[in-house]
This record gives C-alpha cells, sequence and structure tokens, in this order.
C-alpha cells in the first residue's frame, strides 16, 4: 500500500476513536445528570398515577433507591404547598393540603452521588356535599288561663293520742281542678281555744305533732293548697287530749361495799313507781363471780380466795319502760378471811441414826397441814442454828406441823412427832 494511503488511514482510525471516547463520556454525563440507578415511586394512597379523594388533606409514601444511597426526598403540590419527606428510602408525607380540583404532586429524591429522579401523583379532591336542614317553625301554643280555683275542704280530720307528748293526725284529700300540692296544718293549745296557727305543713294526709306537754287539750284544723298558692277552705276541727306525761320510777338502797372471800353476799334495792307500771332492773360493772336478778333488782354471789380484790362503778337502774332512775355508783371489795399464825420451835438433832455425829447439818423442813395425816404444805429453812419459825396466814381451824432435817448431801431424817394448834 501506498505510504500515503496507510498515513491517511491512521488518521481517521484516530478520528472514529475520538468520536466514540467523546460519546461514551457524554453518555456517561447525561447518566449522572438523570441519576443512573436512582428510582422513586409513590406507593400510598395508591400504587398508579391518579387517585380520587371526599378528605382536604392527603398522606403519600413510598421508596426510593440508589446504589449509592438517597440524599433526600422532596414534594411539590401544583396548587400549593411543598416540603421535605419524612425518610429517604421509605419515605412518607402526612397531611398534604388539596384544593378543590386536580392537585399534581411531584416527588422528587436525591442521590448521594448528585442525581435525581421523580414520581408524581395527580389527586383530584371534591369536597363532600353539605347537607342542609330546615327548622320548621314553632308554633306557641294558646297561653294557658290562670288557675284561679281553690282546693276544697279537706274532710274527716281526726286527732289520736299516741303519749303524753304525741298526736297523731289524719283526714280526707282535697280536690282541686289542677292538683292539690299540700296541706297547712293549723293548732291551738288549752280547752275551747280559738286562737289558731299554722304548725307545720304536709304533702300527704297525716301528720304527727310530737312535742306535746303531757294532760293537755290541743285542736287542729287543716287547708289545702294547689300550685298556683289558691287556699281552700278549712276542714272541720278536731280536738284531742294528752294523757298524764310519764313519772320516773323511784330506786333506793345502801349497798354492803365489802365480803369476805368464802362469804355470801347479797344486796336488793327498793323501787317503786307512781304510775303503777311493771319495773325492771339492770346492772352496770358487775363483778364477775355475781349473778344478777333484772325482775328484782338483786345482786348476789360468794367470791372465791381467789377473788380478792375491789371493783368500782357498779350501777343499779330500774326502768318502768320509758323513765330510768340509778343508785349511786359504788364500790364492792372482797377481802381475804381473817388469818392466824403458830410457832414451831425445836432441839437441832446432833447425831445421825447410826449413833455417829451429825456434823454438817444444813437446814429444816417444816411440814403442815389440816390434818396430821396430811402435812401436805412445806417451808424450807435454810441454817443450821434455826431453833424456831412462826407459821403465817392459816385460817380459822386445826393446824398439825412436823419436822425434818437435811444435811449438805440432802440426806434427810424422819418426821419428827407431830405437834397442833387451833386457830381461832
Amino acid at each position: 500500500m501506498p505510504v500515503g494511503i496507510a498515513a491517511w488511514l491512521r488518521v481517521l482510525v484516530s478520528f472514529f476513536l475520538i468520536i466514540l471516547l467523546l460519546a461514551s463520556a457524554g453518555e456517561a454525563s447525561a447518566g449522572n445528570r438523570r441519576g443512573g440507578r436512582l428510582n422513586i415511586s409513590i406507593t400510598s394512597p395508591v400504587n398508579g398515577s391518579s387517585f380520587s379523594t371526599s378528605s382536604g388533606t392527603v398522606a403519600l409514601a413510598g421508596e426510593a433507591r440508589d446504589p449509592l444511597g438517597v440524599r433526600r426526598v422532596t414534594w411539590q403540590n401544583d396548587r400549593g404547598g411543598g416540603g421535605e419527606a419524612t425518610g429517604t428510602e421509605i419515605w412518607s408525607i402526612p397531611g398534604i393540603q388539596l384544593a378543590s380540583g386536580v392537585n399534581t404532586i411531584v416527588v422528587t429524591a436525591y442521590s448521594s452521588r448528585g442525581g435525581s429522579r421523580q414520581d408524581e401523583l395527580a389527586v383530584t379532591y371534591t369536597p363532600a356535599p353539605t347537607s342542609t336542614t330546615t327548622t320548621p317553625p314553632v308554633i306557641e301554643p294558646d297561653p294557658t288561663p290562670p288557675d284561679t280555683t281553690a282546693p276544697t275542704a279537706p274532710s274527716g280530720l281526726g286527732a289520736t293520742v299516741s303519749s303524753s307528748s304525741q298526736i297523731n293526725l289524719s283526714w280526707g284529700a282535697a280536690s282541686d281542678s289542677v292538683g292539690v300540692t299540700g296541706y297547712r296544718i293549723e293548732r291551738c293549745q288549752g280547752a275551747g281555744c280559738a286562737s289558731f296557727a299554722q304548725i307545720a305543713t304536709a304533702s300527704g294526709t297525716a301528720y304527727t305533732n310530737t312535742g306535746l306537754s303531757g294532760s293537755t287539750s290541743y285542736s287542729y284544723r287543716v287547708r289545702a293548697t294547689d300550685a298556683a298558692g289558691n287556699l281552700g277552705g278549712y276542714s272541720a276541727s278536731a280536738t284531742a287530749v294528752t294523757s298524764a306525761a310519764n313519772r320516773a320510777p323511784v330506786i333506793s338502797g345502801s349497798p354492803a361495799t365489802q365480803v369476805v372471800a368464802g362469804s355470801g353476799y347479797s344486796f336488793t334495792p327498793t323501787a317503786s313507781d307512781l304510775d303503777d307500771q311493771t319495773l325492771t332492773f339492770s346492772v352496770d360493772g358487775a363483778p364477775t363471780w355475781s349473778t344478777f336478778n333484772p325482775g328484782t333488782g338483786e345482786l348476789s354471789g360468794t367470791p372465791g380466795a381467789g377473788q380478792v380484790g375491789l371493783t368500782e362503778g357498779i350501777v343499779i337502774t330500774v326502768s318502768d319502760g320509758t323513765a330510768y332512775a340509778s343508785l349511786p355508783a359504788f364500790s364492792l371489795a372482797v377481802v381475804q378471811a381473817a388469818t392466824g399464825s403458830a410457832t414451831v420451835s425445836w432441839l437441832p438433832p446432833t447425831e445421825r441414826t447410826d449413833g455417829s455425829a451429825l456434823t454438817n447439818l444444813d437446814g429444816y423442813h417444816i411440814k403442815y397441814g389440816t390434818s396430821p395425816t396430811a402435812l401436805n404444805q412445806t417451808i424450807t429453812l435454810n441454817g443450821a442454828g434455826l431453833t424456831s419459825y412462826t407459821v403465817e396466814g392459816l385460817t380459822p381451824g386445826n393446824w398439825y406441823f412436823g419436822l425434818i432435817a437435811f444435811d449438805t448431801a440432802d440426806v434427810q431424817s424422819a418426821t419428827s412427832n407431830i405437834g397442833s394448834k387451833t386457830i381461832l
């Protein structure tokens, strides 16, 4: 091949290589501008290009992917509003405000290497129709004429004595053109009285008048009232005389305030009632060893030696069923029976039963009791030099005594001869 042609061919090949390199570089630059493998998609509220709603807001969510990472995601509504989504690869946009009609919302993802990619959704907002309610006209009823008709007078008023301080009233109902709302009760005091005064009101046809004086005459009358305040005529009057006031019973007596242990005790108060009513008795603070008779008021019993002591605040009360009377509170002491004493004396032993000398005497046991064959109480005395001892607290009667000696090894002698003493 001629040299000129070969040189021309080398130039031509070099030119084409330059063109290919420039095209390749241009494509790479365009790829960067388009974002390369960057992708974004709207997946909610629909995975499509349009959406219709009657709500004034819409929430979008979707995905953005890029091998080198998504830097941020933004949105723009062509009807107004824009901002940045929450999240990048998994993103969301809450509460986008919509205008009535079509709203084109464009969401843009930006790659960490500088590219971007968009997706859009056309949201059609049609506000829900508002309902209108027509309020019918208010028709006012004709005014009710005022009530001027008074109730009728109650009938059959009766007064029944319940006690010296209470009278019970009852009557027949009054009538009214509209309705009776209550009754007014009036009273006067004293035989033949006429100056009545209102003392109470009642919604029904009965009333209990309490707090009255005994042996006193009371007269009553009743009238009805209605809702308009019209007062009806008076009922016929009714009169009753309360019974005599109850008189409290009377009680008296001076109880013994001491009893010896082992001895019997009894006290019965004297009581009377001027109204000759049946009386009953009660007691507070009685000793645990005693019994009480509610029919007679007797307090009685026999305390034991283990019940020696004082019981205070004993109160005996009598009642006629209405009124009460009590004796003054008193105390009752249980005392130990009087006791005596006996002095036991002896000569100390000097030898043992085998005749050997007793050199280690240590003390004595005094055995005593109320029978020579039952010396069941013992007093132990330590000391070889003792020759007598007085036993205290012996109750009246015959007492028997014996003595036993013992040494330091607690070897004991036989019981001595038995001595005795009578305690008066």
